[in-house]
Parts: structure tokens; C-alpha cells; sequence
């Protein structure tokens, strides 16, 4: 049997003596993986985006200072974009552009497939609805699109979003473009 300790009068300090460590503040490597897990609730959320694309486009707004910047800086281009859009003599034509524009934006940010970063210039319904339209191709650029060569035909070019796109500034450009169709309606 163990010994049994003394116990000192209140009011004195404690003597020093040896000390056995507890397991939970030992420091070696060995005895850090033998720690039972933290309960679920205080456990951090997963690192992997398992979030569906259409919720990912409907979550808040920018949560680091570096996308709170880009989401800035690109609300400033899209300010300038939609002052050109404005200032067109028709309409109803702006209208189609900017819904045009929103679809566009939309299936980028929210499709996981490839084809719908990527818009084609010679495309006739493309030409007609967007590049017609003062503003139109800003716009796309404004979101992060950029002039690329097509692969499938050399001699034309298409609008392409990289993989690695920076999401805040498509979502600036998109809110900004939203807010801008509702004032017209």
C-alpha cells in the first residue's frame, strides 16, 4: 500500500517534494498519441470543402482580410462596369447583357466542371448579348476571366477562369451585377 500523506496545518505552503508527472502534461511524443480525441463539439470543423457548390455560392461574406481586399478592389472595377453599362442608350439590351452575365458567373462559381470557366468570343449568342455591349467583356474580365487562345480552334479566342480563380472577386462582380439587374427591372 502506498503511503499515506501528511497533511499540513492550514495557512502553511506546501513542502517541496518529488513529484510524480500526470500523464496528461507529459511532453514525449510517445505519450501525446495515447491522448483520447476531444469531444466532438470542441473539435475542429474538417479542412475539406464538403460544402455543394450552390450552398459554397451562397455563403457570407469574405472571411479573411485578403478576400475582404479582393472582394473590394474588384467591387471598384465592377463600379466602373456598370457606370459603361448605364450610360447605354438601350435598355432593354444592358438587360439581356447583365442576365446574360449573371449565368455566365453563376455556372462558374457554382459547376465543378471545366467548360463552364470557359467562354467562347465566337460564339454568336455571346457576341450578340454580351460583346455588343460596352461593358460586357469588362465585366468577365473584371471577375477574373482572361484572354486565352481556344483549344479547340486556334484562330479563335476564348475567356477562360483558372482553376485556382479567386472567388471573392468573382462574387463581387456578381453581387455587384445583381444588385445593378434589380435596379433595372
Amino acid at each position: 500500500n502506498p503511503p499515506i500523506p501528511k497533511l499540513s496545518p492550514p495557512g502553511t505552503p506546501p513542502k517541496p517534494g518529488p513529484t510524480r508527472p500526470s500523464k496528461t502534461s507529459a511532453t514525449t511524443p510517445s505519450s501525446r498519441s495515447r491522448r483520447a480525441p476531444p469531444p466532438p463539439s470542441l473539435r475542429p470543423p474538417p479542412t475539406t470543402n464538403n460544402t455543394p457548390p450552390a450552398a459554397a455560392a451562397k455563403q457570407d461574406a469574405p472571411s479573411t482580410a485578403d478576400e475582404s481586399a479582393a472582394y473590394d478592389a474588384a467591387a471598384a472595377a465592377a463600379r466602373v462596369v456598370l457606370d459603361a453599362l448605364a450610360t447605354h442608350p438601350d435598355q432593354a439590351q444592358v438587360a439581356t447583357c447583365v442576365a446574360t452575365l449573371l449565368k455566365l458567373l453563376d455556372n462558374a462559381d457554382t459547376k465543378d466542371d471545366d467548360k463552364f470557366r470557359r467562354v467562347r468570343l465566337a460564339n454568336p449568342n455571346i457576341q450578340t448579348k454580351v460583346l455588343a455591349v460596352p461593358g460586357g467583356l469588362e465585366a468577365l474580365c473584371a471577375a477574373g476571366f482572361e484572354l486565352a487562345p481556344d483549344p479547340a480552334n486556334p484562330d479563335d479566342s476564348i475567356l477562360k477562369l483558372q482553376p485556382d480563380f479567386d472567388r471573392p472577386t468573382l462574387r463581387a462582380v456578381t453581387d455587384s451585377l445583381t444588385a445593378f439587374h434589380r435596379d433595372l427591372a
